[in-house]
């Protein structure tokens, strides 16, 4: 009887969902135009893939010429793996408005947490490794942005999972004012004059507000001040 010699590879372990390759490298070793046959489901070639739900043995069976036959088996353990999820609120509100994100994940005792909020501009906040955090999106301009929140959940046993959901955030403008002269009065007069224009970003602003300083009547209309004049009393 001819020789011949079969494969299943080394025993794995894998984290539910996942899939694995099966067999050797080679999985035939020897024998005369071969041919395999896996149980449990596997495809009839020498490396199926395959995706168990739950910790299972693949027999593979060689037939060669000559009636030469081999098996060999692999057990691929699967390990439980948490399922990532989460809710958030408000969803579209303003720019600086803190955003609450609520971890819903399944299958997460013992879980770190990492949530991207795909806000670069906001620098270290961006990531977080709380279960629930908040986060104020730092975005300007006169329109809504969407952000591919991220949230990915691991577990002891190194398995992990991922979610992404998008939050709808509403642009700020940026106020900025400029001023013709310093906000400084050294010389001793009794009033002063400041003179300030808007330079703030959308140009589409509905209102402006000032506020300045020394109680008197604010500055509140939704015309942009272009070179206004405020009088300072005392030194």
């Amino acid at each position: 009887m001819s020789q011949c010699e079969v494969d299943a590879g080394p025993d794995v372990t894998i984290c539910a969902g996942e899939s694995v390759q099966l067999g050797g490298s080679p999985t035939v070793i020897s024998g005369g135009s071969p041919s395999v046959t896996w149980d449990n489901g596997a495809t009839n070639v020498d490396n199926p893939s395959v995706s168990p739900g739950s910790t299972t043995t693949y027999t593979v069976e060689l037939a060669a010429n000559g009636g030469c036959t081999d098996t060999d088996d692999i057990t691929v353990t699967v390990l439980p793996a948490p399922t990532a999820d989460f809710s958030f609120g408000p969803n579209g509100a303003c720019a600086g408005t803190a955003v609450n994100f609520i971890n819903e994940s399944i299958g997460c005792a013992g879980c770190d947490y990492n949530w991207d909020f795909d806000n670069p501009a906001s620098g270290a906040s961006n990531n977080s490794t709380l279960s629930d955090p908040s986060h104020v999106f730092v975005v300007s301009g006169g329109g809504s942005q969407t952000f591919d929140v991220t949230l990915t959940v691991t577990a002891p046993n190194g398995c992990s999972d991922s979610e992404t959901i998008s939050v709808s955030v509403q642009e700020s403008p940026t106020a900025i004012l400029n001023e013709d002269v310093n906000f400084t009065q050294c010389l001793g007069f009794s009033q002063f004059f400041a003179y300030v224009t808007d330079a703030s970003t959308p140009g589409g602003i509905t209102n402006y507000y000032i506020d300045w300083g020394d109680l008197s009547p604010v500055y509140d209309s939704p015309v942009a001040p272009n070179f206004l004049e405020h009088i300072y009393n005392g030194i």
